[in-house]
Order: C-alpha cells, then sequence, then structure tokens
C-alpha cells in the first residue's frame, strides 16, 4: 500500500473551502467556497411551492 504524500515527504497545496447552508419551508439554499471561487444552489420545496 502507498503512503500518504506527506509521509513521503511530497508538499501538500492548502485548499480552502467552506460551506453554508439555511433551510427554509420553501426551500434550500447551499453555497459553496473553494479558494475563492462561489458555487451557490437554491432548491425548491415542491410540496411548499404554490
Amino acid at each position: 500500500m502507498r503512503k500518504p504524500a506527506y509521509e513521503e515527504g511530497q508538499k501538500m497545496d492548502a485548499i480552502y473551502a467552506a460551506v453554508g447552508i439555511d433551510v427554509s419551508k420553501r426551500k434550500l439554499d447551499i453555497a459553496l467556497l473553494v479558494n475563492g471561487k462561489t458555487k451557490t444552489k437554491v432548491l425548491e420545496n415542491p410540496s411548499k411551492v404554490k
């Protein structure tokens, strides 16, 4: 079995990531931030949409 990179003395690049989640009765809002780039997604609750 291969050893992890940090055990072999290889340099590992750091990744900054954060997730934000907002839950309500009507929708679910999700935001993902990875290395300064943002992606968002909104999911409607089909049982609450009128």
